[in-house]
């Protein structure tokens, strides 16, 4: 696991790490959705600077005949989207965004206190 390899580093410089999921564009399965990051973080040892996670999407198109049924069982039961005739997209851009800067301001704080000192 990348995570465990570099373990060193990341531990000494400021980190960011995010999950893509279905739940957690789904208002009663957010809770789930970070149970899973924060399963994974624990097992990978590893507490980076900032996470989150966010919706991903519902790629239809791209699924097999198989897949494409159980998603389309998995978005009903969500109440999401069904229409396998194309891909749904469901990441909150604005959160993306505000993730990053959140992640940077930091840094760029640090870097205008130097610039004026």
């Amino acid at each position: 696991m990348f995570v465990r390899r570099h373990k060193v580093r990341l531990e000494v410089v400021p980190t960011g790490f995010f999950s893509v999921s279905l739940s957690a564009g789904v208002e009663k399965q957010k809770a789930e959705a970070v149970l899973y990051l924060d399963a994974f973080l624990q097992k990978a040892e590893w507490s980076p600077t900032i996470k989150t996670t966010f919706a991903g999407g519902l790629l239809y198109r791209e699924y097999g005949f198989l897949k494409r049924w159980m998603m389309k069982e998995i978005a009903r039961d969500a109440g999401k989207d069904t229409d396998t005739s194309k891909n749904h997209e469901y990441i909150d851009w604005k959160a993306v965004d505000g993730f990053v800067s959140g992640f940077l301001a930091p840094s760029e704080q640090h870097q205008r206190e130097g610039e004026v000192g």
